[in-house]
């Protein structure tokens, strides 16, 4: 489980984020993201080498919106 709380200008997101299961689509791991939404939020994270990793969002997510690369 990974806990989110951030806060951008005047707007602050709070989620619980849980990791597990494979994700046949990419390879990596499903994540789902709950927060005060109607929907969790569904994502996949792949691990690259040199310890890299990356977060694509299948639908709204909460803190991982776009793809990104992840430092760990």
């Amino acid at each position: 489980m990974h806990e989110v709380d951030v806060l951008m200008g005047d707007e602050r997101t709070q989620a619980l984020k849980l990791i597990g299961g494979r994700d046949e689509a990419t390879g990596g791991w499903q994540m789902h993201a709950f927060d005060t939404g109607d929907d969790p939020g569904r994502m996949s994270l792949s691990v690259h080498d040199e310890g890299r990793c990356s977060c694509r969002a299948t639908a709204s997510a909460a803190g991982c919106d776009r793809p990104r690369a992840l430092t760990s």
